[in-house]
């Protein structure tokens, strides 16, 4: 009876070292799958709202404009 318990513990910690493989194996699968998520989608959604008050042509550095941008769209006739 007394040798049951060391053995149930090493049964547990293989269990567990098992466990955190399996999970790290997982981790490794989906970490590309992530990192494309975060670049194409993620970076964009974070940054327009940034781009959005300023003015900026991709060539030079962007000026901030603040609202500017938002109050010539309201008074575009092309927009509505």
């Amino acid at each position: 009876m007394g040798h049951a318990r060391p053995r149930a513990s090493a049964h547990a910690a293989a269990a567990r070292r098992r466990r955190r493989r399996i999970t790290l194996i997982g981790w490794t699968f989906i970490l590309p799958n992530f990192l494309g998520f975060a670049a194409l989608t993620l970076v964009p959604v974070i940054g327009a709202p940034a781009v959005s008050f300023t003015q900026w042509d991709s060539y030079s550095t962007p000026r901030w404009t603040g609202l500017d941008n938002f109050h010539r769209m309201w008074d575009d006739d092309n927009f509505c």
